[in-house]
Order: C-alpha cells, then structure tokens, then sequence
C-alpha cells in the first residue's frame, strides 16, 4: 500500500493512520509501490507499480490534495518501472516520461526509455535516452528517480544506478531543452 506523510516545515512529519492506496484490482494483487509525484498544470499525478503475478506494470493516480485520488489504471505493459512524468508537456501538446522496460530475453539492458503521449494515458515513440555504462558506477541498471526540473540549458534528471555486484548510487544527465 502507500501511505501520505504530511509536513509544514519539511522536517517533522505526520504519516495518515491509513493507506492513501490499497491493491484494487488483480494488476495489484501484490501490492502497490515505487511512487514518483509529478505536478503538472495544477494536479499532482502519482505514478506508481502495480504488482502481481502477472508481472509489475505502471499505473497513474491523480490528486489536487492527497486526500482524495483518482485511478487511471495501468498505462503501460509489463514490465515498466521507473516512470517518471516531465512536469510540463512538450511544444504545449506531449507529454513525457522516463521509462524503465526490464525486458526478460536477450541482455535484459535495463535503460531509460523517453515516451510521449498526447493525454498521459497512452504512450509511444519509446526510445532509450541512456543506457547501463561497462565498467563504470551504473554498469548493470539505470533508473529515473525524480521528476525532471529545468536548469540553464536543458532538463536535469537526478537517476539512480547499480553495479553487478548491486551496489547503488545517484548520478544526473543533462538534457537537451527539447
């Protein structure tokens, strides 16, 4: 389940006695996990993993006070983790987001993906945008971790990564503004 902490300072916390998020359909059998917030144009859209023995997919929730949410369901096939919503769209009409496939043939190179779609329930013209580095910090997987944020020249992603031996750490790109 997932559950909200609340602050008006930042740094005391108040967690809801109860869970904002319940499994609620046999995509979520397992549970629900991994949320990534990103606000755009007023509401707060809440990506999050839906797991169950069908695999792990992406689902989308959306809320104007996290007290009251809204499902879209899964809006991407198994298996997607990782999502992270850029927080305005693109020339006014796309939508982004940084995906993750875990694709279970071949390498299985666990990357990020850029995705668009036109209203953030249906999404395509996926491609890699970075990749595992040998050798390097973020040889075995890379993931997105926050929402991105404008910087002087482009978008700056804060991403996690693991080494074979599983050992994590953070790194950041730099994107290009468009």
């Amino acid at each position: 389940h997932l559950r909200v902490a609340r602050s008006t300072d930042g740094e005391h916390f108040q967690v809801d006695p109860e869970p904002a998020l319940l499994p609620a359909s046999e995509l979520e059998a397992y549970g629900v996990e991994d949320p990534r917030v990103t606000e755009i144009e007023g509401t707060f859209r809440i990506t999050y993993v839906s797991v169950s023995r069908l695999g792990i997919t992406t689902s989308l929730l959306s809320t104007s006070d996290f007290r009251a949410f809204e499902r879209s369901g899964p809006i991407l096939l198994p298996d997607q983790k990782d999502v992270v919503l850029f927080p305005e769209r693109m020339h006014d009409t796309t939508y982004l987001a940084f995906t993750r496939p875990m694709p279970g043939s071949l390498s299985r190179i666990l990357g990020i993906w850029l995705a668009e779609s036109p209203d953030l329930l249906h999404w395509g013209k996926h491609r890699p945008v970075a990749l595992p580095r040998p050798g390097m910090w973020d040889e075995a997987r890379i993931g997105a971790s926050l929402t991105p944020f404008r910087v002087d020249g482009g978008w700056l992603e804060v991403y996690h990564g693991a080494d074979r031996t599983n050992r994590y750490g953070m790194g950041a790109m730099l994107l290009d503004a468009d």
